[in-house]
């Protein structure tokens, strides 16, 4: 099963934001609006990433290489929040948000799998 790159990033959007959600709204409670609104432009920014990525792969993605692109884009996002903490004076926001969402693109060009040559 494969997916043109339009509906590849929506998968890839839903599978990345919506294990969030209940999380989102248990540390929202004082002003969820104000969460929401940040979780959604960064669902819009990591789809938009994904979509051109994708496009510029000019291969469908998979069920396979989308859920990998999911659990790559966690854990690298992860580790870049982790590094912004860890060393504030070194890793300004910007650049964490940078390293957070160059893999979303890199994920959407280079996860997509290239078709296979049966020689033989």
């Amino acid at each position: 099963m494969t997916f043109a790159p339009v509906q590849a990033a929506s998968i890839f959007c839903a599978a990345l934001f919506l294990p969030a959600v209940p999380f989102i709204y248990m540390r929202s409670s004082a002003q969820p609006w104000v969460v929401s609104l940040d979780v959604g432009a960064s669902a819009i920014v990591c789809a938009g990433l994904f979509w051109a990525g994708a496009r510029l792969a000019a291969r469908p993605h998979t069920l396979k290489s989308l859920a990998l692109a999911v659990l790559i884009t966690w854990i690298v996002s992860l580790s870049a929040g982790e590094l912004g903490k860890l060393h504030p004076s070194v890793y300004d926001p910007y650049t964490v948000t940078a390293l957070k969402l160059v893999p979303v693109f890199l994920a959407g060009w280079q996860l997509a799998p290239k078709a296979r040559t049966d020689e033989g």
